[in-house]
């Protein structure tokens, strides 16, 4: 017990609570940004799928015709 009186606890190595705050919030707009930006991505590449499928489909049915 006479142990446990004698250690001190003003240790300021630590971060405080509104350090951590500040750094969850900047790492959540962070990860929101990317996401959106790959989110927009894979939206635009799937949307390129569909019109280049679509001019496929036309070319061969075009090729048919002749």
């Amino acid at each position: 017990m006479k142990y446990m009186n004698k250690i001190k606890f003003n240790n300021k190595n630590g971060f405080t609570l509104i350090e951590l705050m500040v750094v969850v919030a900047i790492l959540s707009l962070i990860i929101i940004g990317t996401v959106t930006f790959f989110g927009g991505g894979v939206r635009s590449w799937i949307s390129g799928q569909y019109q280049l499928q679509a001019q496929r489909d036309a070319r061969m049915r075009l090729d048919q015709m002749v």
